[in-house]
């Protein structure tokens, strides 16, 4: 499972499987020192790891989504 900021390029790149999280540069999961939103994210990280297909991308949610 691949956490990306940037879809095209991982979609070009032919990454198996992804996961975008819209935020910030520097903070794919989240901001500094938000543990709870980090914690959610990587929740949501191993979940599409059981449940998306080669070749797929699923986009997370953290409350710093820009």
């Amino acid at each position: 499972m691949t956490v990306t900021l940037l879809p095209e390029t991982t979609n070009a790149l032919g990454v198996p499987r992804s996961i975008y999280f819209p935020n910030k540069l520097g903070n794919p999961i989240g901001r500094p020192n938000q543990k709870d939103e980090q914690y959610a994210a990587l929740i949501q990280c191993l979940k599409a790891l059981e449940e998306v297909n080669v070749g797929e991308m699923v986009t997370g949610t953290t409350r710093n989504a820009q």
